[in-house]
C-alpha cells in the first residue's frame, strides 16, 4: 500500500486543496442560509434541523482550522488527503439523508468532492473515493427504504448518481494528468528559457564590445560592464543597479539624436574623458513589439588600428629576423672599416666628422634593428599584483643610481593603489617615459627634472602621470607621438613610445599624453582595476 500512497510536497496540491477549503465555507454558509430562510417549510434539514445545523457548523470550524494549519504543513501525504476527502463524503451523506436523500439534491454535492479529489489525488485513490461515495449514497438509500422513508425510485437515482460520480471522478483524473503534463513541461521549458536567458546575459556582459538598450527618450535600460568602463560610467550601473532611469551621456546622446534623424550618417570617433579611448557608437533598432528601444554597439576604434598594427609590426619583425644576419654583417664590416678609417693619422677634420656620420648611423641601424627584433620576440606579461607607491619608490631609487646626470625626480602620493601588472615591463615604460621627460626638460630649463603623481580617476582606477617642464609636443604631433617611427628628432628611432604604449596595452594599460592644469607636459598611465588580470597570448 505503501508504494501507491507516496509522500509529496505539491505546491499545486496545496493551492487546490486551499480552493476547495473556501469552497467547503462556502457551501456551509449557503446550507445554512437556505435553512434559516426557509424554517417554515425547511428546503434542507427538514428530517432533523438540529442534527443539520451541528454536522453544518463541525464542517465549518473544521474547515477553517484547515485553512489556517494549512500554510504551516509542508508536506501532505496522499493517505492525509483521501482521509479529508473522505470526511467530506461523510458529512455530505448525513446532510442529504436528513434533507430527504437522493430527492433532496444534496447528494449532487458529492460530484464536487469526486471531482476535487481526481484533480489531486493519484488513480487509484480518486476512484477509492468516487466508491466509497457511491457505496455510502447508495447506502444511505437503502437504509431509507428499510425504514419506508423513501421510494424505489430513489435506489434508481442514486444508482445513476453513483455511475455519475464514477464518471466525474475518470474525467476529471484524465484532466489532471494532462495538466500535471503541461505543468511540468512549462516547468522544463522556463527553466530551459532562464537558463538561455542567463547565458545570453553572462555572454553580453562579457562581451569586449560595449552594449547599451535605451529607449526613444535616451533612458538607459541596459549596459553591460564593457560599456560601463568604455564609457566611465559606473554611476549609471549603480543606478540601474537601483531601479533608476539614467540618462544617455550627452556626448552619446547627441549621436543618438543624430542617428535619429538620419540613420545612414556615417558614425564618427568620440571621447568620454581626454585620457579614455577613441570610441565609435553604433545604432541599431529595436522591432520586438514594436517598442521602440534602440541597441548601442560602443567600440573602442583605437583596437582595430591596433591590431592592424600589430599585424604590420609582426610581419616586419618576421621580415627583419629573417634578413638581420643579412644587415649586421655589412653594417658591422662599415662600422669597424668606420672606426679603423677615423684612427688614421690622415684624416684632416672635414674627413673625421664624415667618418662620425658613419659610425652613428651604423649604431642607429643597429639600434632600430634590435627594437624591432624586441617587437618581435616580447614575452607575454607575468603580472603581479604590486603597492603602486611602495614599488615606484624602489624604482626610482634603482633609477636615478643608473643614470648619469643629477636628475631631479619628486613623487607626489595623492592615493595609495594597487596594480596589477607585469613589473619588468612596466618598468621598460617608465625607463623610457622619465629619459625623455628629464632630457627635454634639461633641454628647456637647464635642469633634468620630473614630476610623478599617483592619483586615482573618477571611477577610483589608479593612474601615473610623468611631468617634465619641457616645450612639450605640437598640437598636430599629438595623435602621431605613439606611432612606430615617428620622430621629431634626427638621433631618435620613433619606436620608444610605442613599445611603452604596446607594454602598457598588453598589461591593461592606456597610455596617453596631454596638457596638466599649468600647461606642462604629461604622459598618463591609466591602469585597470587590479582585481582584472593582464592578457596573456600564446
Amino acid at each position: 500500500m505503501s508504494s501507491i500512497l507516496p509522500t509529496l510536497s505539491a505546491p499545486q496540491n496545496t493551492t487546490l486543496l486551499r480552493i476547495y477549503t473556501w469552497y467547503r465555507l462556502a457551501l456551509v454558509s449557503v446550507l445554512i442560509s437556505v435553512l434559516i430562510a426557509t424554517r417554515r417549510d425547511p428546503l434542507v434539514g427538514q428530517g432533523d434541523p438540529q442534527l443539520f445545523v451541528a454536522f453544518c457548523g463541525a464542517y465549518f470550524l473544521g474547515a477553517v482550522l484547515l485553512l489556517i494549519v494549512l500554510p504551516a504543513i509542508k508536506r501532505l501525504s496522499r493517505r492525509l488527503l483521501f482521509f479529508n476527502f473522505a470526511i467530506d463524503i461523510g458529512v455530505l451523506v448525513v446532510l442529504s439523508h436528513v434533507s430527504g436523500g437522493t430527492t433532496g439534491g444534496i447528494s449532487l454535492l458529492l460530484l464536487v468532492c469526486v471531482a476535487a479529489s481526481g484533480l489531486i489525488l493519484s488513480g487509484q485513490l480518486a476512484l477509492l473515493t468516487a466508491a466509497l461515495a457511491s457505496i455510502a449514497l447508495l447506502g444511505d438509500t437503502l437504509y431509507q427504504l428499510a425504514t419506508n422513508t423513501s421510494s424505489n425510485q430513489s435506489l434508481v437515482a442514486a444508482g445513476m448518481q453513483g455511475m455519475l460520480l464514477f464518471g466525474t471522478s475518470i474525467g476529471f483524473h484524465v484532466l489532471s494528468q494532462r495538466l500535471r503534463v503541461s505543468q511540468q513541461l512549462a516547468i522544463e521549458r522556463a527553466a530551459d528559457v532562464s537558463k538561455l536567458q542567463n547565458l545570453n546575459q553572462l555572454i553580453v556582459q562579457r562581451m569586449r564590445t560595449g552594449i547599451l538598450v535605451v529607449d526613444n527618450n535616451s533612458t538607459i535600460k541596459m549596459m553591460n560592464e564593457a560599456a560601463t568602463e568604455l564609457l566611465h560610467a559606473r554611476d549609471v550601473q549603480q543606478q540601474l543597479a537601483n531601479g533608476d532611469n539614467p540618462i544617455l551621456i550627452d556626448s552619446l546622446r547627441h549621436r543618438f539624436d543624430t542617428w535619429k534623424n538620419n540613420p545612414s550618417a556615417l558614425a564618427r570617433v568620440f571621447r568620454i574623458v581626454d585620457t579614455g579611448p577613441d570610441l565609435i557608437a553604433r545604432f541599431t533598432a529595436l522591432d520586438f513589439e514594436e517598442s521602440g528601444d534602440t541597441l548601442i554597439f560602443i567600440e573602442d576604434s583605437g583596437q582595430l588600428a591596433q591590431r592592424a598594427q600589430q599585424l604590420k609590426l609582426a610581419a616586419l619583425g618576421r621580415l627583419t629576423a629573417s634578413i638581420a644576419h643579412e644587415i649586421r654583417n655589412p653594417l658591422g664590416a662599415i662600422s669597424h672599416a668606420g672606426q679603423l678609417l677615423r684612427e688614421s693619422p690622415h684624416l684632416d677634420d672635414s674627413d673625421t666628422r664624415l667618418t662620425d656620420i658613419v659610425l652613428n648611423h651604423s649604431r642607429r641601424i643597429n639600434s632600430i634593428i634590435e627594437n624591432v627584433l624586441q617587437l618581435s620576440r616580447r614575452e607575454p606579461p607575468d603580472p603581479r599584483r604590486l603597492n603602486l607607491r611602495d614599488w615606484l619608490r624602489n624604482f626610482i631609487e634603482q633609477y636615478q643610481q643608473g643614470i648619469s646626470t643629477n636628475a631631479q625626480i619628486d613623487i607626489r602620493e595623492l592615493s595609495s593603489v594597487e596594480i596589477t601588472v607585469d613589473p619588468d615591463q612596466i618598468e621598460q615604460v617608465l625607463t623610457n617615459l622619465l629619459d625623455n621627460a628629464l632630457r627635454y626638460s634639461q633641454k628647456s630649463t637647464g635642469i633634468a627634472h620630473a614630476d610623478i603623481i599617483i592619483s586615482t580617476d573618477n571611477q577610483k582606477l589608479p593612474q601615473l602621470d610623468i611631468i617634465d617642464d619641457g616645450a612639450g609636443i605640437d598640437a598636430r604631433d599629438q595623435e602621431k607621438v605613439f606611432e612606430p617611427f615617428f620622430t621629431t628628432e634626427s638621433k631618435g628611432n620613433g619606436l620608444g613610445l610605442y613599445i611603452a604604449r604596446e607594454l602598457c596595452e598588453i598589461n591593461q594599460a592606456r597610455l596617453h599624453y596631454l596638457r596638466t592644469e599649468q600647461n606642462k607636459s604629461c604622459f598618463r598611465i591609466s591602469f585597470s582595476h587590479p582585481d582584472r588580470k593582464p592578457l596573456v597570448t600564446e
